[in-house]
């Protein structure tokens, strides 16, 4: 919504995994991760 009148602002969340969480057997170093940011509206509340 980068530049758009009257656009909505939409609320981002950075989520950040270990390399190791995410894939078995990952041999890289333990200090290895991935971020990225997630949109609100990609996410439901599980309660």
């Amino acid at each position: 919504t980068w530049d758009r009148p009257g656009a909505k602002p939409e609320w981002f969340y950075v989520v950040e995994f270990t390399m190791s969480e995410l894939w078995h057997g990952y041999t890289g170093t333990s200090t290895d991760t991935l971020r990225t940011e997630l949109p609100e509206r990609w996410l439901e509340s599980v309660s």
